[in-house]
């Protein structure tokens, strides 16, 4: 079974029941431990495209983990 990408800081806050400040926040952290990434969006025939933030919520998971391994507080 494959894993779904979960999309945008609205979602990624709401896995941890915090508020999407406090993801963004940390966006800098989370894009170089490869826990997030980018996708564009939209139609680009109408020339409507937008990044998007996505995440697996395993590689999310596992962030925290080691957050929490180095005794650090989220």
């Amino acid at each position: 079974m494959s894993e779904k990408a979960i999309e945008g800081w609205k979602a990624i806050a709401e896995m941890f029941n915090v508020s999407v400040r406090v993801m963004i926040n940390r966006k800098t952290e989370l894009k170089a431990c490869g826990a997030i990434f980018y996708m564009l969006k939209g139609d680009p025939s109408k020339h409507k495209r937008h990044r998007v933030v996505c995440a697996f919520p395993s590689q999310l998971k596992d962030w925290m983990m080691i957050k929490s391994a180095k005794g650090e507080k989220f």
